[in-house]
């Protein structure tokens, strides 16, 4: 083999080397989920019946369901400090508050004393998993996973700890595993495709995108997960058509060039008309669903973003370069499910 070929080899390994470091770091951050959702107020709220209330006081305000879901489950939590039933109770009303932090020590406290109860660790577990505790989650709902009654959404929450660990090889079988309880559910194949690309295997995470992004009623956080696939693959157009489905093309064409800049894989088709040069593109900001809305990944022209191993529980996969207003702090969703 001659010398230059020798050389064109090395190059196209290191470019592969590089690409699929930083779709590790990109989608990292990436994650779609169904077990951290907040809980409908019809699932979550079992409020006292009319006998057991206390008369209500005509100087006080009137409460909302939520108020009056955590004044009566804080109430029964208190008298039982050891009853998962209570404390799991007021766990989710908390979580629905956005009280996660106080919702985590409730559970923590009552799992001193029910260590192997099932449907503790399972909202523990993706609690802990929503709120970046990826190691203590896995612990977790490893004991949750109840071989005899499997539930999709515990073995993909148990998928998303080991992604979010960096771990996308191990979290593969566990999302097919979903698929196989709970077939065709997006934010499972949407999960795995994820993992795949950040496996170094971007061809299939596309495959398997677009099985769902085609849908009729398909997420638009799908659909940008597809769009950063194709740009990591040198497929700028169509990635820029894809994702100018769902955001301003403009943002479209700079999250495509964002891509471009980071992994530097020649471009498949006509060349993006570009007139921001080199290092026109400071930073990106991976846009997530749920209350928790942006993350941002710093990163001059060329340069991989910072590793991000936030993979969230319920993220949409759009990458907004510049800096829109921000609602939280998690980022870009391979789900926290």
């Amino acid at each position: 083999m001659c010398q230059s070929d020798v050389r064109s080899n090395q190059a196209a390994a290191g470019l592969k080397r590089k690409s699929t470091s930083v779709m590790a770091a990109t989608i990292a951050a990436v994650l779609l989920g169904a077990c951290a959702n907040s809980p409908k107020i019809g699932d979550s709220f079992l409020l006292a019946s009319a006998k057991n209330e206390e008369k209500a006081d005509p100087n006080k305000p009137p409460q909302s369901e939520l108020e009056k879901a955590l004044e009566y489950w804080g109430k029964e939590h208190a008298k039982s400090p050891r009853d998962v039933k209570a404390a799991v109770s007021y766990a989710k009303n908390l979580k629905v508050a956005g009280q996660k932090d106080q919702a985590l020590v409730v559970l923590q406290n009552v799992s001193l004393f029910n260590g192997g109860n099932r449907e503790l660790a399972s909202e523990y577990g993706r609690l802990a998993l929503d709120v970046g505790q990826a190691s203590l989650a896995q612990k977790l709902l490893e004991v949750a996973d109840d071989p005899a009654k499997p539930d999709w959404k515990i073995v993909s929450a148990r998928g998303t700890a080991l992604a979010k660990q960096g771990q996308f090889k191990q979290a593969i079988p566990l999302y097919e595993r979903a698929l196989l309880l709970s077939p065709n559910q997006p934010s499972v194949v949407s999960n795995l495709a994820m993992a795949h690309a950040a496996n170094g295997e971007a061809p299939r995470a596309e495959a398997l995108l677009r099985t769902v992004a085609e849908a009729p009623d398909s997420d638009p956080k799908v659909r940008q997960n597809l769009a950063l696939v194709l740009g990591l693959q040198g497929k700028y157009d169509e990635a820029r058509v894809v994702s100018a489905k769902d955001i301003p093309s403009e943002n479209a064409a700079s999250n495509v060039e964002y891509v471009r800049q980071m992994v530097r894989i020649p471009e498949q088709g006509n060349k993006l008309p570009s007139d921001k040069g080199a290092g026109g593109v400071q930073s990106a900001v991976i846009k997530r669903g749920g209350p928790d809305a942006y993350t941002p990944l710093r990163g001059g022209a060329g340069d991989a973003p910072a590793a991000n191993t936030a993979w969230s529980t319920s993220v949409t996969a759009s990458i907004t370069p510049a800096a829109p207003k921000a609602s939280g702090s998690n980022g870009f969703k391979p789900s926290t499910r």
